[in-house]
């Protein structure tokens, strides 16, 4: 064959070879032919506070935490649940979102529960302490605006006797919904919560010039020996992604796989195409054996609501988002993380923070919601969106974590009683 023909055809087979490997992919990454919500959404209520003055668990009084949020839940895997929270403070805190730093700062606080009934509320057993009456910072920040400003929790998840923490490393707070992270990490903790280290070697590092490593936030949630990690870039407005480990090598970065649309690549996060369009932010999966779907919870900007997708298999397709509860009713929300042990019914318990509200002001919430299944040919109503403590009031537009108030598109509903689910004892952790 002569040359000249050898490589016209060469040059046509690659081309025509991109050509399907990209339309492949198409298929797969195409988000905007999301499938239909599994579920409708109802009788979405505050089954209690957890943290701050007068709280289920009055932790102001005992643990000197006035003001806190996130509540990220998992399975210690010694019947005890994990609660970890954000930046928090004590005597002297502003009562409207988070500050001043004079208030006892701390970047991180750790409590535990052992509660089997939801209906009672997020109760704990203790909070990790660094002297009587005072929750202790699990991992130590600078403290420097433009340096690292602080240390957040996104998940967690214990695999053995061991537990670990994901993190985010803080550079700085920007507008309402963004901020920058220098880099997100692990740490872990061998016994049971009381001290921890971060893990070295373990580093996803993000670009200072375009802040968009896409592995910046975390939630954690094991299957098959895997623990399987979505991430999304810091803020609230990025897609979300999907790697996996196993379970024995979750502090080797090298052999983290991610998950390009169309197979697993051991490549580097730069490979991982998105399983889920953004703006996503603050998210929790949790394993449903009832429904047996995967159910995910975020904040979503757009909506100004904590939305719920749900899939068979964790790598998709997710479907479209379903809005569970939105800033009409509860001013200033953010945050939505699952309780692992209640996903055996048609009840949906999470944590759900709150900037500045009359009712909630940057403090955390159990939250329940029902939900049920939509038979094909059906379609779910809108939520009626009622606000359980008053009228709805905007919510204030400072510090980093209030949303951006605007109407918004459909609501949520409440009232009634929930009916408590039996312990979860699948092997499936979340935070």
């Amino acid at each position: 064959m002569p040359k000249i023909t050898f490589n016209i055809l060469l040059a046509a087979l690659v081309v025509s070879g991109l050509i399907f490997t990209l339309s492949t992919r198409q298929t797969y990454y195409n988000l905007k032919d999301e499938i239909p919500s599994s579920f409708a959404v109802s009788n979405v209520y505050s089954v209690a506070q957890v943290t701050g003055k007068n709280s289920l668990n009055d932790t102001a009084a005992r643990y000197d935490v006035l003001g806190t949020d996130l509540g990220i839940m998992w399975d210690n895997g010694q019947r005890q649940v994990m609660v970890a929270f954000g930046d928090s403070y004590g005597q002297g805190w502003g009562e409207c979102g988070a500050g001043p730093a004079e208030a006892g700062w701390r970047s991180n606080v750790l409590a535990f529960s052992s509660q089997t009934n939801p209906q009672k509320g997020l109760t704990f057993s203790g909070m990790i302490e660094d002297a009587t009456g005072h929750a202790g910072e699990l991992l130590p920040s600078r403290k420097v605006d433009g340096d690292e400003i602080t240390v957040i929790p996104t998940a967690g998840i214990s695999v053995g006797a061991r537990n670990y923490l994901y993190f985010m490393s803080v550079n700085q707070w920007m507008s309402p919904g963004e901020w920058r992270t220098n880099y997100a990490g692990v740490a872990y903790s061998d016994d049971n919560g009381q001290t921890w280290t971060a893990a070295p070697g373990i580093t996803w590092y993000n670009s200072k010039i375009w802040w968009d490593n896409k592995f910046q936030q975390a939630s954690v949630v094991k299957d098959g020996g895997y623990v399987y990690m979505f991430g999304t870039p810091n803020g609230r407005a990025g897609d979300a992604y999907l790697a996996r480990v196993e379970e024995n090598h979750l502090l080797d970065k090298a052999d983290y796989e991610y998950w390009d649309g169309v197979s697993w690549q051991l490549e580097g996060e730069q490979t991982a195409t998105p399983v889920v369009e953004g703006p996503v932010g603050e998210i929790s999966v949790q394993y449903n054996s009832y429904f047996k779907r995967w159910l995910m919870t975020y904040m979503d900007e757009s909506r100004q609501a904590i939305v719920l997708r749900d899939a068979a298999a964790l790598t998709g397709p997710w479907s479209a988002p379903r809005t569970v509860v939105n800033s009409a009713s509860y001013p200033g929300l953010y945050g939505a993380f699952i309780h692992p042990w209640f996903n055996q019914g048609t009840d949906l318990y999470f944590n759900m923070s709150q900037w500045c509200s009359a009712r909630v002001s940057y403090n955390v919430s159990f939250m329940h919601a029902s939900l049920s299944l939509i038979q094909p040919g059906e379609t779910a109503a809108s939520p009626l969106s009622l606000e359980p403590y008053g009228p709805p009031q905007p919510a204030l537009k400072l510090g980093f974590f209030p949303p951006i108030w605007k109407e918004p598109s459909d609501g949520d509903s409440f009232g009634g009683s929930g009916n408590p689910s039996p312990l979860n004892e699948v092997n499936r952790q979340v935070s």
